[in-house]
């Protein structure tokens, strides 16, 4: 058998390449900016900085937002129901927010037209404004609903704090809410600068698709609803946001300026 000797330097080489895949591969998926520069000198081919050019290319990858870092979206029909029935859907949603890293984004949802399923009664954080729910230090970050050759790359809302709000207007018995936890939805195209992103956050009778990002956790909302005299009760909850074109179900989400989601 014909034994292949190898140089220490081509080992060195060789080991160093690896250890940067791995590394690269393990922060993916991130947010950032594929940028020209003079050919020859970048380290991707191409301007979705997938193809390495060790140097040699016409791209650098930046990780993070650029200086316009904001984004907007506007919702149709939002709905939260739980597993076990209870439901508040909304007629519309006003989404805003920017980019804060290579991972992470904050969010403001702003939802009105917000109503009980069933006994249609009026949904409001404050008092004053009826029927609309407003959703403050929610923070976002990437990561893989799965991985590999062909990627899709999911956002996770979680708030800071449980979201509360009341259902129930002047003297009527109200019912008061807390929805704490997270929510993963798709969110598309990866791997190329894009002006507007599509997401999608669909559930079914309370069961988020998905529940968890690859390899990790479960990761899912949970409602607790209370209506005198009866204690709370709790539930698991899923959360459905339609676009304003409603067909496909996508949530478009405006860049203030091109942005990539690196999957590869």
């Amino acid at each position: 058998m014909k034994r292949i000797k190898m140089g220490g330097a081509l080992v060195v080489a060789l080991v160093v390449s690896i250890a940067a895949a791995t590394s690269a591969s393990a922060t993916l998926p991130e947010l950032g900016r594929c940028v020209a520069v003079e050919k020859g000198t970048g380290e991707y081919f191409g301007a979705a900085c997938v193809k390495p050019a060790s140097g040699k290319g016409n791209h650098n990858w930046l990780p993070g937002p650029g200086p316009n870092k904001k984004f907007v979206g506007s919702a149709g029909p939002v709905t939260l129901e739980t597993v076990g029935g209870y439901g508040i859907v909304c007629s519309s949603g006003e989404l805003t927010g920017e980019y804060t890293g290579p991972k992470t984004e904050s969010v403001t949802l702003a939802l009105v037209g917000c109503l009980e399923k069933v006994t249609e009664r009026k949904c409001e954080t404050l008092p004053i404004k009826e029927g609309e729910i407003e959703t403050v230090g929610v923070e976002g970050e990437v990561g893989f609903i799965k991985g590999g050759a062909t990627p899709r790359v999911g956002l996770d809302l979680k708030p800071a704090a449980p979201i509360t709000f009341e259902c129930g207007t002047g003297p009527e018995v109200h019912t008061f809410l807390s929805l704490e936890g997270s929510v993963i939805g798709l969110i598309k195209p990866a791997t190329s600068m894009r002006s507007f992103f599509r997401a999608f956050f669909t559930a079914s009778h309370g069961i988020q698709n998905p529940e968890q990002f690859e390899g990790g956790v479960k990761d899912t909302l949970t409602l607790q609803r209370t209506t005198a005299p009866a204690g709370p009760i709790t539930e698991q909850a899923g959360l459905t946001i339609i676009g304003i074109e409603e067909v496909p179900k996508a949530l478009i989400i405006e860049n203030e300026e091109p942005i990539e989601i690196k999957a590869k």
